[in-house]
């Protein structure tokens, strides 16, 4: 028979109660680290690919994480999370068809046409899209309460002082591509400035602005297409001048360069002709010097027979008192030639 104690409980009752007492601390102790594991629990997440995190502690910022897998974050409500898409191209289309722009892939969001002035005080409805990403996550999900209604108005005023900055006539014929650029340059402006004001970092990643088309008012469209088609026809008839003007330009440019290598051809020939001459002058000189008496009076001979080269000539000696008269004849061969008149020389030494 068990014993008993000071208490009044024998020794088996003593040991039944430790070990109900053991049972018991180790079942709370059980539920509680179940309680602790599933609240812990809570705080397990994961992103995608393309997927950022931004996680709060206590309701403020504490990180963002751009890993994709599982993460882990104090459970709530010491903790909070919310999941980004970073890589997905969003787009807001100006002025164009909302079933149409709706079907395009990708987040889209229309927005009735907008009517914008120009510098000279015209009206223009430019049709547009602009393609963005989310750029700092917790910027554009904390710090902007219309993310969307942000860029548009952002986007409609950078359109709006790009076109305010030209005439009507530079809007409708103007680069497109220029208009683009500047736009979009300006749009990342006016984000740099809202993102300056709140202490952070801009919300968007302003990928590009494609200029779809740019129209006037309904109401003076058929003006306008009018001015379109001058100025078409003005453009034509301008290439087609242009394209006279440098075919003329060739033209005058090879007749040019032909008569300069004829000018050239010719400077060369004078040049080897008065080569020749000053050389055969060179020659005479010294003929002459060698027998000045013979050689004057051959130089005398060939002068008249080149000044009186068709008419007869006949060379005497002087105080000749009588002179025999000399006719050409036939000469004997071929029929309808005659032989050529004698020269100085020969005639020189027949009157002798």
């Amino acid at each position: 028979m068990a014993s008993k104690g000071d208490d009044g409980m024998s020794t088996d009752q003593k040991v039944r109660r430790s070990a109900a007492r053991t049972l018991f601390d180790g079942t709370v102790v059980l539920v509680a680290l179940g309680v602790i594991g599933g609240w812990a629990s809570t705080g397990i997440y994961y992103t995608q690919p393309g997927e950022a995190s931004v996680v709060l502690l206590l309701g403020r910022y504490h990180d963002t994480i751009y890993d994709e897998g599982m993460h882990w974050r104090f459970p709530v409500p010491l903790g909070s999370h919310d999941v980004v898409n970073t890589s997905e191209v969003r787009r807001i289309g100006f002025g164009l068809d909302r079933d149409e722009f709706a079907r395009a892939d990708g987040e889209a969001v229309a927005i009735d046409e907008n009517e914008v002035q120009t510098s000279d005080s015209n009206i223009v409805i430019p049709r547009y899209v602009v393609q963005y990403r989310v750029g700092d996550p917790f910027t554009y999900t904390y710090s902007l309460m219309d993310p969307t209604m942000t860029l548009r108005d952002a986007a409609q005023a950078a359109m709006r002082e790009v076109i305010g900055q030209h005439g009507i006539d530079e809007v409708l014929q103007a680069d497109r591509e220029g208009i683009e650029l500047a736009a979009k340059a300006t749009l990342e402006q006016i984000l740099e400035r809202y993102a300056r004001r709140d202490g952070g970092k801009t919300g968007f990643e302003i990928l590009s602005i494609q200029l779809q088309d740019i129209q006037p008012p309904p109401k003076v469209q058929e003006a306008f297409d009018d001015l379109v088609a001058a100025k078409q026809d003005k453009d034509r008839a301008v290439s087609v001048a242009q394209g006279d003007a440098k075919e003329i330009r060739e033209r005058a440019n090879a007749k040019a360069v032909e008569l300069t290598e004829g000018a050239e051809a010719y400077k060369e020939a004078k040049v080897i002709e008065a080569s020749g001459e000053a050389k055969r002058f060179e020659l005479l000189l010294a003929e002459y010097r060698n027998a000045r008496e013979v050689t004057r009076q051959r130089l005398y001979y060939e002068t008249m027979e080149q000044v009186m080269r068709d008419v007869d000539k006949f060379v005497v000696e002087r105080d000749t008192v009588q002179m025999l008269p000399m006719l050409s004849m036939p000469a004997q061969g071929r029929a309808g030639k005659s032989t050529p008149p004698p020269t100085a020389a020969e005639a020189k030494k027949e009157a002798q």
